[in-house]
């Protein structure tokens, strides 16, 4: 289910809650076109903007969304190679839009 939140100010007039999100990687899967890693990213508040970033070569199935407080969102890595799970989980880096300039 797809869900959509409006603000209904701009973002630099409103004041996020500060939020501690977190990204678990749970599991990974070789396939014939390479690894896929599921993640799990959860949040205690509202958080706009959710970044997922690292520095292995791949793309997420989503990056960039609002979470809605107390709310987890599942999320893929895809990578062409093989990868490290555990150099991947350390290298996972979470922002948004609040952490940019609290």
């Amino acid at each position: 289910m797809d869900e959509a939140i409006h603000f209904l100010a701009k973002f630099k007039e409103i004041t996020f809650p500060k939020a501690k999100v977190t990204a678990k990687v749970l599991s990974s899967e070789k396939k014939e076109e390479g690894t896929e890693t599921a993640i799990e990213v959860s949040t205690d508040n509202l958080t706009p903007f959710v970044c997922l970033q690292s520095n292995f070569e791949g793309f997420f199935s989503d990056n960039s969304f609002q979470m809605m407080p107390q709310s987890q969102r599942s999320i893929k890595f895809i990578s062409a190679k093989a990868i490290d799970v555990k150099a991947f989980a350390e290298s996972l880096e979470v922002i948004d839009l609040a952490s940019t300039y609290l």
